[in-house]
C-alpha cells in the first residue's frame, strides 16, 4: 500500500475517532520508520499533510519517532471519547429493541422512536442498521412473523383476521403476502403443515 494512501486513511480515522481503526497496531507508523531521511519532499509533504489535515503540528526536521509518539498520544486521547460514545450507542439501541419487542403489535415508527430517545431519525436508523444487521422496519417484520408461526401453531382456531390484527396489520391481505414472502408460504399452508406433523 502507498504512503500516501495510508496517510490518506489514518487522517480520516482520526477524524471520525474509529476505536477500531486507531487500536490496530499502526501500519502506518511502520512505514513512517522504514522512510529514506534524504527525501526531503516526501517528510515536507507528510507533514503539510498532519499539519493540515489532524491539526498537529509535525517539523519536518523532527526525528520520526517523535511523528509516531504524536500520533499516539492523539490515538490515545481519542479513545476514551470513542469508547464512551460506543457504549452509550449500544445501551441506546438495547433500549430502542426492548420498545420494539414490547410494542411490535403497536403502529410504530423510527421517527416517533427517534423522538422518544431525543435523537435524530437518520441517525438511529444509521446505528440501529449497523447492530442489527438490517433496517428498523425489517427488523420488525422479523418480529413480527417469528410471533405469528408461535400463534398459527398454539392457536389453530384462531382466524388469520384475528391474528394479523393481533400483530398489528390492518389488512389481512398484507399479512398474508408478508407472511408468505418472509416463511414460503401462507399463514394457512404454514398451519396446515404443522398440523399434519
Amino acid at each position: 500500500m502507498k504512503l500516501a494512501e495510508l496517510l490518506k486513511r489514518q487522517s480520516a480515522f482520526i477524524k471520525a475517532m474509529n476505536t477500531y481503526s486507531i487500536r490496530k497496531k499502526y501500519t502506518l507508523e511502520r512505514q513512517l520508520a522504514s522512510l529514506p531521511l534524504h527525501q526531503i519532499k516526501t517528510i515536507h509533504a507528510i507533514c503539510e499533510f498532519f499539519n493540515t489535515t489532524i491539526k498537529r503540528e509535525f517539523d519536518p526536521n523532527s526525528h520520526l519517532k517523535i511523528w509516531i509518539d504524536k500520533l499516539r498520544e492523539l490515538g490515545e486521547k481519542l479513545l476514551p471519547t470513542s469508547a464512551k460514545k460506543d457504549l452509550a450507542n449500544q445501551d441506546l439501541i438495547n433500549q430502542v429493541i426492548r420498545h420494539i419487542e414490547q410494542h411490535y403489535m403497536d403502529d410504530i415508527s423510527i421517527n416517533q422512536l427517534a423522538t422518544q430517545f431525543n435523537i435524530t431519525p437518520n441517525y438511529l436508523s444509521t446505528l440501529f442498521s449497523k447492530r442489527c444487521g438490517v433496517t428498523f422496519s425489517r427488523y420488525i417484520t422479523q418480529i413480527r412473523m417469528y410471533k405469528a408461526k408461535e400463534i398459527l401453531i398454539e392457536k389453530t382456531t384462531m382466524k388469520i383476521q384475528e391474528i394479523a390484527n393481533q400483530l398489528g396489520y390492518y389488512s389481512s391481505s398484507h399479512f398474508i403476502k408478508t407472511f408468505s414472502e418472509f416463511h414460503g408460504s401462507s399463514p394457512s399452508q404454514f398451519r396446515e403443515q404443522h398440523l399434519d406433523k
